[in-house]
């Protein structure tokens, strides 16, 4: 056990980044109590990690629309390599 805590709604973000549900994303991210769209699951995997390994464009670009959303080099190259978006 590595000791990572992960907050009930980012488990759900997560758990819905995985399955493509964008309506449960959505509602995530929505005020007051909006998740950390950069939080990471056990494996230390993002939203858009997942995202973007599942191929899933619908859920990227929600995520490329978040103020603070980071993006990692490999998930950029990976974007535009693969044209996911």
């Amino acid at each position: 056990m590595d000791g990572h805590m992960m907050d009930p709604k980012e488990r759900v973000f997560l758990e819905a980044a995985e399955r493509g549900d964008k309506h449960t994303m959505m509602r995530c991210l929505s005020p007051p109590n909006a998740v950390n769209v950069n939080c990471t699951d056990i494996l230390g995997r993002s939203a858009i990690q997942i995202a973007v390994d599942n191929e899933n464009v619908e859920i990227v670009e929600l995520l490329l629309l978040q103020e603070n959303v980071k993006i990692g080099e490999w998930a950029f190259e990976t974007i535009i390599n693969y044209k996911i978006i």
